[in-house]
């Protein structure tokens, strides 16, 4: 009796150790593995809309939520189009339609999972001036998100809309037995996503790409953002 009663005092000593509750009566942490995709592309960018028609396709960026769940069977993505080309609209665009997947996709109870979950972000993409820092995405953990998304250069810069870069388009789609009406409409819809001019100091809002030429502007423009108190949550 002695020994039974000794043991139980050594059992209630040891929960009281362990903050009240005994690790072995805890069960087991469940573990999940998901499958998604932090590098997506919409007709919002220039690259994306000629691959687009080199496939025959036409996806723009709330297709990209359809297409993730139902095709792709993905359980997350990040919208990541090239910031360089997200002026204002289409900035605005891809906001809206990240809210909506994600709305489409929510919780069915508040115990439950979501069944997808969309992460809003843009690639600063660095490799277009001969100085390679590399491909950044970035993400945001909620829908509070920066006014404007952040890139390395405006496309309109690099004079990609010359007559030598269309006639090069051009004998791609031939090669790809692209016929000459969508591959007109394709390199129309580039060279407008790719006009962008970069912003002044004081032009947020307007059709314009703000730009940070090295990383470190990059996060401190990013930081400059989470310094505000509606992004601290």
């Amino acid at each position: 009796m002695r020994a039974s009663r000794l043991a139980s005092l050594l059992v209630a000593a040891f929960v009281i150790a362990v903050g009240g509750s005994s690790v072995l009566a805890e069960p087991a942490q469940r573990k999940n593995i998901y499958f998604g995709d932090l590098h997506t592309h919409s007709n919002l960018s220039g690259d994306a809309v000629l691959m687009q028609v080199l496939q025959g396709i036409d996806r723009d960026v709330y297709s990209a939520c359809t297409y993730a769940r139902a095709c792709a069977q993905a359980d997350f993505y990040g919208q990541s189009d090239h910031a360089e080309m997200l002026f204002q609209d289409a900035w605005n665009q891809s906001i809206d339609a990240v809210k909506s997947c994600n709305q489409d996709y929510a919780s069915p109870a508040p115990d439950q999972d979501p069944e997808m979950v969309v992460f809003q972000g843009f690639e600063w993409t660095s490799s277009a001036k001969g100085i390679y820092w590399g491909h950044k995405n970035v993400f945001f953990r909620n829908d509070t998100v920066p006014e404007m998304p952040v890139g390395n250069y405006a496309v309109s810069e690099l004079q990609v809309a010359q007559l030598s870069s269309i006639l090069v388009m051009m004998k791609l789609f031939q090669q790809q037995q692209v016929t000459v009406i969508p591959g007109l409409r394709a390199i129309r819809r580039t060279a407008r996503i790719n006009s962008q001019p970069r912003c002044g100091t004081v032009d947020a809002g307007k059709s314009c790409v703000r730009i940070a030429e090295q990383p470190q502007q990059l996060w401190e423009i990013l930081n400059s953002y989470y310094d505000r108190p509606e992004y601290r949550d």
